[in-house]
């Protein structure tokens, strides 16, 4: 395949010229060639620059993203609880910057906030379990009174007491021990009551 041009002499001024016509007959794998060869070069640099380009942007993605993956990885693990995670604050005047710092306080009032309501919860229990004590041992008391109230003698009295201990408290023996009055030595006689679950020796 061939390329072929055709030119004809215009003279020049007042000089009519030679009317010649210059005809030139090329192929076009030569007459093309320097296009070509200009083709392949903007395409090498525009796959080179769009290459560039992938990495330069590649890297500043991995700096822009970092810092909210150290965040986020962080907050991971104070979701599944471990407070002594620490958000990390990154420096600098930018959005991930005041993002790190507005969550690194919002996270410590949370856990101080955190640490607050759990103390009052045990101080609430501990107060709580104070009282239920105290209104078991004045139950009790009222019991015991009403008990020895009724009952016909001393020992009678005194085995109603010990019932009443035993059940209020769980055991399953209990012994009384009272001085023998008769003689000046210190003679203990034994008294026993009901059994139940735990020992108990009450003087």
């Amino acid at each position: 395949t061939y390329l072929s041009g055709v030119a004809s002499s215009q003279g020049y001024r007042n000089y009519p010229g030679l009317e010649w016509l210059i005809l030139v007959r090329q192929r076009t794998d030569v007459a093309f060639a320097p296009v070509r060869q200009l083709h392949q070069q903007i395409l090498f640099w525009n796959l080179a620059l769009g290459l560039l380009c992938a990495v330069v942007g590649w890297i500043i993605a991995g700096q822009v993203a970092q810092p909210l993956l150290s965040i986020a990885d962080s907050a991971d693990l104070l979701r599944e609880g471990n407070t002594n995670v620490k958000i990390p604050v990154f420096q600098g005047k930018d959005e991930i910057a005041r993002l790190s710092k507005s969550l690194r306080r919002l996270v410590s009032t949370l856990i101080y906030q955190e640490q607050q309501l759990s103390a009052s919860n045990e101080q609430l229990e501990r107060e709580l379990l104070e009282r239920t004590r105290a209104e078991q041992e004045i139950r009790l008391l009222q019991e015991l009174t009403q008990a020895v109230t009724e009952a016909a003698d001393f020992d009678d009295a005194l085995q109603v007491a010990l019932s009443k201990v035993c059940r209020a408290t769980g055991w399953n023996y209990g012994e009384a021990w009272i001085p023998n009055l008769e003689t000046n030595r210190r003679i203990f006689g034994r008294i026993p009551a009901w059994q139940f679950r735990f020992y108990v020796c009450a003087r």
